[in-house]
């Protein structure tokens, strides 16, 4: 029973490899409280509330992603009707390894790109 949990483990870990940094990002705020006070005993430690902005923005962003996609939907039909029913892969797999890889950066800067405005807006 628990090799067969380790094994899900290690295959969770070895799609999502990025995801380590959110426990031990946590586990490093919350031993950095002690380690403050211990060096400064008057000093103010951050307050666990920060972590609702990270939240609400999770929350919100696909909320918005949707939204986005049903404005296309609505005001650019062609553009949504060549997405959803021609063979759109076909179309990606005749892109250059280096072309594929740019628009991959692309989408992912962008999308950080609005978490981060959304997060700044938001405080």
């Amino acid at each position: 029973m628990i090799t067969k949990i380790k094994e899900r483990l290690l295959s969770f870990i070895k799609l999502w490899p990025e995801l380590w940094s959110v426990p031990v990002s946590i586990l490093l705020f919350a031993a950095s409280i002690p380690i403050i006070r211990w060096i400064d005993p008057t000093a103010g430690v951050f307050d666990w509330g920060i972590f609702q902005t990270v939240l609400v923005t999770v929350v919100i962003l696909p909320i918005l992603s949707t939204a986005a996609f049903m404005g296309i939907r609505f005001n650019f039909k062609f553009l949504f009707d060549y997405y959803r029913k021609t063979v759109y892969i076909k179309d990606y797999l005749k892109l250059t390894p280096w072309q594929r890889l740019l628009l991959f950066c692309l989408v992912y800067l962008s999308l950080l790109l609005a978490g981060v405005i959304l997060v700044a807006a938001y405080l």
